[in-house]
C-alpha cells in the first residue's frame, strides 16, 4: 500500500505532526505501508497563468514547465493520498490552492477513480468545516473517493485531549481499512449531475473544448462503467434536460 501525504503548510508544524500521527496508526495496522511526504513548500510549482489551455486543449499545452507532472504521477501511482492544510484566512493555504489551480483541468476530466483520499485540516481558530468542505468538493471532482475528513483544533495554549488523539487513531485506521477493502463507492447524485453537465458542455462545444470532447465522446451514463441506481440515474437525466431547457430559454 502506497500513501502520499501532500502537506500544504509552509512549515513543519501542527499539520505535519497530525499527518505523522495518522502515519503511525496506519503502520500499526500494517508495517509494510509505504509513506511519502510531499511538502509543497519545497516543490517547484509556479502559479497558474490563467491561460485556460490545459482545460480547452489539454494539459500537455500548459506553458509552465515545473514539477507539476511529477506530482501528478506521484498521486496516480499511490493507493491513497492525504491532503493536509492549516486554515489560513478562513481557507486552505496559498500553497495548496495553487496546486488546485494547476490541476483544475482534472475537474473537467477526472482521472483519479479508484484512488482514496483523506482530508486533514488544522486550525487554532475556526472555519474547519468550511475548509474541509471546499477541499472535498475539489478533490472529489477529480475522481477520488473521500474516505475521511479530520478537523483538528490546535492552539499553543491548549494541549491535545484524549478525544483528539482518539480521532487521529480512528482516521488512520479507517483510511487504511477503506483502501484495503478495495470497494468501489457508487457515484453520488452530485457526481452524476456534475458528469452530465460536463459531458453536455463538452459534446456541444467541440470547437472550444477539444480535449473535453475527446474525453467524453464515448462515455454514456457516467465516467466509469459502474452500476447506478435507476432512480438516481433517471433523476440525473431529468435534471440534465431541465438544465438544457433553461439554457435554451435564457439564450
Amino acid at each position: 500500500m502506497k500513501i502520499l501525504a501532500v502537506i500544504g503548510s509552509p512549515r513543519k508544524g501542527n499539520t505535519y505532526r497530525a499527518v505523522q500521527q495518522i502515519e503511525e496508526e496506519m503502520r500499526a495496522s500494517d508495517d509494510s505501508v509505504e509513506f511519502e511526504y510531499l511538502l509543497l513548500k519545497d516543490v517547484k510549482l509556479e502559479p497558474c497563468r490563467g491561460c485556460f489551455l490545459c482545460v480547452s486543449k489539454g494539459e500537455a499545452f500548459c506553458p509552465v514547465r515545473d514539477e507539476q507532472q511529477q506530482i501528478f504521477e506521484k498521486m496516480l501511482s499511490c493507493d491513497g493520498v492525504i491532503f493536509a492544510s492549516p486554515v489560513y484566512a478562513g481557507s486552505i493555504t496559498a500553497l495548496l490552492k495553487n496546486l488546485f489551480d494547476r490541476f483544475s483541468y482534472v475537474c473537467h476530466r477526472p482521472c483519479f477513480f479508484g484512488k482514496h483520499a483523506l482530508l486533514v485540516v488544522t486550525s487554532c481558530g475556526s472555519r474547519i468545516p468550511d475548509t474541509l468542505k471546499y477541499m472535498g468538493t475539489i478533490i472529489g471532482s477529480w475522481g477520488f473517493s473521500i474516505d475521511g475528513k479530520v478537523g483538528l483544533m490546535r492552539h499553543p495554549a491548549i494541549e491535545n485531549t484524549a478525544k483528539v488523539e482518539k480521532s487521529m487513531r480512528k482516521a488512520g485506521k479507517d483510511f487504511y481499512c477503506a483502501i484495503r477493502s478495495g470497494k468501489s463507492v457508487p457515484p453520488s447524485l452530485g457526481m452524476l449531475l456534475q458528469y452530465r453537465v460536463m459531458r453536455m458542455n463538452a459534446l456541444g462545444s467541440r470547437e472550444h473544448f477539444p480535449a473535453d470532447h475527446a474525453y467524453y465522446k464515448d462515455k454514456k451514463d457516467y465516467y466509469l462503467d459502474v452500476r447506478i441506481g435507476w432512480v438516481k440515474n433517471l433523476f440525473a437525466k431529468a435534471a440534465e434536460k431541465l438544465i438544457v431547457a433553461m439554457m435554451s430559454k435564457a439564450a
